[in-house]
């Protein structure tokens, strides 16, 4: 806090927190703080915080005080509650641990950030020493409610070891009094009655990716020999999506081709029944990294379309039919609620090796799913180190403060509360692990987002409302 000090409101001294200002308008101020708290002020209001006059204005004394700007000695105890709730990801330990059971896939994904490899390669699933080693090192986690996902490749080409695998966590899960929930990320061209029923008494939560109508889809997402996999992904999301026990989630990435498909990428969502999409920007890793020129774009490129497609989201909400973006309203609930939970890639510092991490079928232990791409994000391996040797390493502990944000530009930005960086996507755009910000993409693309959004719940009524609506019903 700075040692600024004021006398007023009849109860001593008070002090002014730091914040950050971002000018809206000739006569509009945002100012945010730390903990997530903000208002907007007028240009003569913004002028008396900024020269330490604002005794000249009791109530804007009122309103810097209710957002935490400043601050009583009665109101240590409340603020640091808030700054608690914001990182409460701090010190709940790892709850999402993603296992790879195997790198082969029969999809041939133009952007796949694990660069699967063909269905014929060997040498690339796990075995059940492995699985083993690693559902122990999982239980090792001082949470009790923990979340085992599973990606690839393609899991459903490995069910066998799937299997295994969620048979075996249930039964260590039961000797270590956890609680497990299952999920698979998949492309459901592999998926039989047989697995269905599977995941299904096992109350999996699944999630696949459809980025849009045939030719979107198809452009993005074809098997090896170049098929597109269309056809079968909408078979079977039409089969799941209606079965007892089974969740079924979808996403599209956003690739250099969908561009020009917003409104019918959303179309498809409705067609198929999703209440929900989430727009989702090509990371600079895996084979997106080594094919940017081909599927990738700015981050100006990107904004225009989420902007557009967005505007086309919420009016479909307002003439009726359900719909809303994910991302948008993960960043509403930031901006709206002081307690609001942290979504892995948005927060500062982000999750990775603190809410979630990824272990490899040879048993190496990554920072995050992303972080698969670069040898530079291995924290660990899981016959080698113990849980707590891997998350109260040097790596982690640099990690974690690379993407707190405490010493880089980003302390000084207005939207950091709501913010945050991805390591990953850095890495993979500038190789070094400290960005250049300037030239980051995903600086600018995650900024502009929160600005959008600040910008229509401060100056566009119409929108505000279903906006709101948004931040109260997250999926």
């Amino acid at each position: 806090m700075v040692e600024t000090f004021f006398e007023g409101l009849g109860e001593g001294p008070h002090l002014i927190n730091r914040y950050q200002t971002k000018r809206l308008a000739k006569d509009k101020y945002l100012i945010t703080a730390d903990h997530g708290s903000w208002a907007v002020l007028t240009k003569h209001e913004y002028d008396l915080l900024r020269l330490g006059r604002i005794t000249e204005d009791p109530n804007l004394m009122l309103t810097l005080r209710g957002i935490g700007v400043m601050v009583h000695e009665n109101d240590i105890d409340k603020l640091a509650k808030q700054y608690r709730s914001r990182f409460a990801h701090l010190d709940r330990g790892v709850v999402l641990h993603i296992v790879v059971p195997t790198l082969r896939c029969n999809f041939s994904c133009v952007y796949c950030h694990a660069k699967s490899r063909p269905m014929d390669t060997t040498g690339v699933d796990m075995d059940e020493e492995m699985a083993r080693a690693t559902v122990d090192f999982i239980m090792q986690s001082p949470g009790r409610d923990l979340t085992l996902e599973f990606q690839g490749g393609e899991p459903l080409a490995a069910f066998d070891m799937v299997h295994y695998i969620t048979e075996y966590t249930k039964d260590q899960a039961r000797l270590k009094k956890k609680r497990m929930s299952f999920l698979m990320v998949t492309n459901l061209s592999m998926m039989t009655d047989d697995k269905l029923d599977y995941l299904a008494a096992n109350r999996f939560g699944l999630c696949t990716s459809l980025d849009g109508p045939e030719e979107v889809h198809n452009a993005n997402r074809k098997y090896f020999g170049g098929a597109g996999s269309y056809e079968k992904v909408t078979y079977w999301i039409n089969r799941i999506r209606n079965i007892k026990h089974v969740g079924l989630s979808a996403l599209p990435t956003i690739s250099k081709h969908s561009l020009s498909y917003g409104k019918e990428i959303v179309d498809e969502y409705v067609k198929w029944g999703f209440p929900n999409i989430r727009l989702r920007q090509l990371n600079d890793a895996g084979f997106a990294a080594e094919r940017w020129k081909e599927v990738g774009y700015s981050a100006e490129e990107f904004m225009r379309f989420y902007k557009d497609t967005l505007d086309y989201i919420i009016e479909l909400d307002r003439s009726g039919v359900r719909m809303h973006e994910n991302m948008a309203t993960i960043v509403l609930r930031k901006i709206l609620c002081l307690n609001s939970s942290t979504y892995t890639c948005f927060g500062s510092p982000c999750g990775a090796a603190l809410n979630q991490v990824a272990y490899t079928q040879k048993g190496d232990i990554f920072a995050c799913d992303e972080s698969r791409s670069f040898d530079i994000f291995r924290i660990g391996h899981v016959q080698k180190n113990t849980y707590k040797e891997v998350f109260t390493s040097p790596q982690v502990q640099h990690l974690v403060g690379l993407t707190s944000h405490v010493c880089t530009m980003c302390d000084t930005c207005v939207w950091l509360p709501y913010c945050g960086s991805c390591a990953v996507c850095t890495y993979g755009s500038q190789g070094n692990l400290v960005s250049k910000l300037p030239l980051d993409k995903e600086c600018a693309i995650r900024g502009g987002l929160v600005e959008h959004l600040f910008r229509k719940i401060i100056e566009k009524p119409k929108d505000r409302k279903i906006l709101l609506d948004w931040a109260r019903t997250l999926d």
